[in-house]
């Protein structure tokens, strides 16, 4: 049985780097140089932050890339088609389409379902090639189990349903945006958003010229999907339902790029896509738009979009970057930071694009802005962003390697929660930026990729550009290449890598079919099964950002192989092939070195916890709260007395933990599957005869909660509760928050005092010794009841130690189930009656789930 635990999200703050401030009145946090310091198995940059030197480029082989707190978990170059257009992921599932194909009836064009539950082996699968899927770009978004996928310069945007397989998507329908309906210029879908119910798809056209010579022209539109083999064209929208004196300021602009929603849907965000590169008349036609949404949110008839805000960045400009209009509004994101106040984060494009020169990139100026909308009418600009090779001062030096440099898609650690930016930067490949403080962003890793020969022209390097999705639960980046396809990154620093601080710790016993031989020769060839024991705890120091510590054990005696492990190199989520175990937030993966039978060894593990109380239904187990989650573990303790709690609760274990070992070097074994709870005699599943689900094992928690509070602490206390004292009037009536386990460590001949379902018995403690503890004259005066209990509780303390075998498989037999008469319940309002007590809870638990009260045994 293991513990997983993962250290709380924000672990320090690092030191803040500013520059100068504005002649203009405004701030600009804009960041001169990386503050990443590269450590081992870093390749850092070698010109200015974010350029890419020719220098670097025409070594033999092409260029190696450079990469600072990074690494490549796996690629899948997809048959070297090049041109990569997006990635959504969902599940064990990631999506990848082809922006411009040179020829879509080729084989591989559309978009390749890839299978990334080992995600360090992405594979592909099937190649969706419905109409949009033949080109989509920025529109592939995968929300609440559907694929959309929207046509760059066409009209069509495809459904599928991923909620079945999403390894096979289920197709549902194409959807013509209404281009053919007297519509001019609106079929095409650059830019595109489908919010995260899955409902509703956002379509961007980024075509045409002046609205004003163009009345008819859509600048947004949206299609709902509330059946989605029945799209639904909701609204068409243009500037000219604008009012007139904002119409007037935006119209000179042709085209919005970019659009995303607030979480309710209530409110869109759109770029308008001006500046002095496209727009010389109006340069301040260049901007954010705030419009709200609710009717479509909430499917009013005759849905509008209604006025709320339109923001230039000529209101707020900078000293670095003037009125912000050298540039072009490109891509908005909606954001809720750590500090729980809404932001937009923003990036522009412009004349760099299409100007690869020293004019080009000195005239685009481009950065990202982090915008706080907590006064959606007054925005303001908290910070700005760039590397250093898009600095006004420095714009030369990037402009003469001949390549464009600038941030252009971002993805976020986490929308609800965000303290990291991660920027798709072109050229400049991936950077990672730390906003933990908003208004000192720095840059705290990056990643530009090796060229890939097959397709990387000999002088250049490759680029990403699309949004950048991330895994929330196991930390990884899901990055687009143009020549290199999909590639799987994580942040090797655990300070802005959470998962690299998880924790775990237990240990039981593995029955396995045993093969027909192993290293050391004692294999017994018959496949039989073999019992297994381990135990294993692993951890970084220092509040999750030290060196990795803890200690593995395993001992196979079918085999005699004896396995110890004390030497960590790494620890995270799970990557590779892992036997049972599968990725996850309740899954860890470690490696280190060691000794296999006194031998020098090394090995990689991998340890799922499947009855970890998750608090929501991303199965992240957290410890913010060492008390709040010690109360859930005492209330999931009692909840498997009865199985109404137990069934309906998706927060409790429906399977085994697992547990994988495999040797790299220096050996040759592998071992895992299902974790046992250890010694028989306190598991026995045939000892519940009136249990009404007498197959299933009740799940323990006891490991997990003295490996969180150590042996010598009361869980009781860590909760607010003080277990009370044998025979006291209060003893018979313990609430369920008190209920716990209770251990006193003291010298082999003293006994342990254990609170357990409200009665009180004592424990031997020759138990913690490997022996019986009720054998003999020890267990003189003991009923078979607290036989079992002691050997259950102490079991579970020490996981596979006890040596009882099918002793006491009677004492279990003989209990009764349940351990109160049925018709108890009856008279819960009662107080004592027939000799028991009646408990009631004091009201619902923190998830809003009402505990069910019922009835203890008065303690005697």
């Amino acid at each position: 049985m293991f513990r997983l635990l993962l250290k709380p999200r924000n672990v320090g703050m690092a030191f803040l780097i500013a520059l100068a401030l504005s002649a203009f009145g405004g701030t600009d946090h804009a960041q001169a140089a990386t503050a990443c310091v590269p450590g081992p198995g870093d390749r850092p940059e070698t010109g200015l932050q974010g350029d890419v030197p020719l220098a670097a480029r025409t070594v033999p082989g092409g260029f190696q890339g450079f990469w600072c707190h990074m690494n490549k978990v796996g690629q899948n170059v997809l048959f070297n088609r090049g041109t990569y257009g997006a990635t959504a992921i969902w599940g064990p599932c990631a999506y990848s389409s082809i922006r411009n194909p040179s020829d879509p009836t080729l084989p591989t064009t559309g978009v390749y379902v890839l299978d990334v539950s080992v995600p360090s082996n992405p594979t592909t699968g099937v190649l969706l090639r419905t109409p949009a899927m033949l080109q989509s770009y920025e529109g592939l978004r995968a929300q609440n189990g559907i694929l959309l996928g929207s046509g760059q310069q066409l009209p069509d945007v495809d459904v599928y349903d991923l909620s079945q397989d999403c390894l096979h998507p289920s197709f549902k329908s194409t959807h013509q945006t209404p281009g053919y309906a007297g519509l001019h210029n609106v079929q095409d879908n650059h830019g595109g958003w489908l919010h995260y119910d899955g409902k509703t798809f956002w379509g961007v056209p980024f075509i045409g010229n002046n609205i004003l010579l163009e009345p008819t022209r859509v600048d947004v539109h949206a299609v709902t999907f509330d059946d989605p083999a029945n799209p639904v064209d909701l609204i068409n929208w243009n500037r000219l339902q604008l009012p007139p004196d904002i119409r007037d300021k935006v119209a000179s602009t042709a085209n919005f790029h970019d659009v995303t929603t607030n979480f309710d849907g209530t409110r869109i965000y759109m770029a308008l896509y001006g500046g002095g590169g496209f727009n010389p008349v109006g340069t301040c036609a260049n901007g954010m738009m705030i419009m709200d949404s609710s009717d479509i949110a909430k499917r009013r008839p005759n849905p509008q979009l209604k006025f709320i805000k339109w923001f230039s960045w000529c209101d707020q400009p900078t000293a670095a970057y003037g009125d912000g209009t050298s540039a072009s509004a490109h891509t908005t994101q909606y954001v809720i930071h750590k500090n729980g106040k809404p932001y937009i984060i923003t990036t522009d494009e412009g004349p760099a694009l299409f100007q690869v020169n020293a004019n080009g990139n000195c005239l685009q100026r481009t950065y990202s802005r982090l915008i706080d909308i907590s006064d959606e009418l007054n925005p303001k600009i908290v910070a700005t962003w760039n590397p250093a090779v898009n600095d006004a001062a420095t714009c030369a030096i990037g402009a003469a390697d001949g390549q464009t440099y600038y941030p252009h898609y971002v993805g976020v650690n986490n929308k609800s929660h965000m303290s990291q930016v991660l920027y798709a930067a072109y050229w400049s490949g991936v950077r990672v930026v730390d906003f933990s403080d908003p208004e000192n962003p720095k840059e705290v890793a990056y990643y530009n990729s090796p060229a890939n020969p097959a397709l990387t022209p000999a002088t250049a390097s490759d680029h990403s550009a699309p949004p950048i999705p991330y895994d929330e639960a196991n930390c990884f980046l899901y990055t687009g290449w143009t020549d290199n396809g999909l590639e799987i990154l994580e942040v090797t620093d655990p300070k802005y890598n959470e998962c690299l601080r998880k924790a775990a710790t237990g240990g039981g016993m593995i029955a396995v079919n045993e093969p027909a031989a192993s290293s050391n020769g004692k294999g017994n060839g018959n496949g039989h099964k073999a019992d297994i024991q381990f135990s294993l705890t692993a951890k970084r120091v220092e509040a999750g950002l030290g060196p990795i510590e803890g200690n593995l054990e395993l001992s196979d005696q079918t085999n005699r192989t004896t396995i110890r492990l004390n030497e960590f190199v790494s620890l995270g989520s799970v990557r590779n092939q892992c036997g049972t175990v599968s990725v996850g937030a309740n899954a860890v993966e470690f490696s280190g070195n060691g000794q296999f039978n006194g031998k020098p060894a090394s090995f990689r593990v991998c340890v799922q916890d499947n009855g970890e109380w998750d608090g929501g239904p991303a199965h992240v187990a957290l410890a913010r709260d060492n008390g709040q989650g010690l109360l859930r573990e005492l209330i999931r303790e009692i909840e498997w007395l009865d199985p109404r709690w137990r069934d309906h609760d998706p927060h409790i274990r429906k399977s085994a933990d697992q547990f994988y070992l495999t040797c790299t070097a220096g050996c040759s074994y592998t071992v895992g599957g299902a974790v046992d709870n250890g010694n028989r005699c306190a598991n026995n599943k045939q000892g519940w005869p009136n249990r009404p689900d007498a197959t299933e094992e009740p799940p323990s928690r006891m490991a997990a909660l003295l490996a969180a509070t150590g042996p010598e602490t009361p869980v009781a206390a860590a909760t607010g509760h003080q277990p009370r004292r044998r025979g006291s009037r209060a003893d018979a009536s313990l609430q369920v928050e008190s209920v716990a386990y209770f251990f006193r460590a003291k010298s082999a001949r003293r006994r342990s005092q254990s609170i357990y379902r409200g009665r009180v018995f004592r424990v031997h403690e020759s138990a913690r010794n490997g022996r019986c503890c009720c054998a003999g004259h020890r267990c003189r005066g003991v009923s078979p009841a607290v036989r079992y209990q002691a050997h259950a509780a102490a079991d579970r303390r020490f996981p596979g130690r006890l040596q009882c075998g099918e002793r006491h498989r009677g004492d279990s037999e003989r209990l009764r189930w349940p351990p109160y008469p049925s018709g108890c319940r009856e008279h819960l309002r009662d107080g004592r009656r027939g000799g028991y007590q009646s408990r009631r809870p004091a009201g619902p638990d923190n998830e809003g789930r009402r505990i069910l009260p019922n009835c203890i045994r008065r303690a005697p």
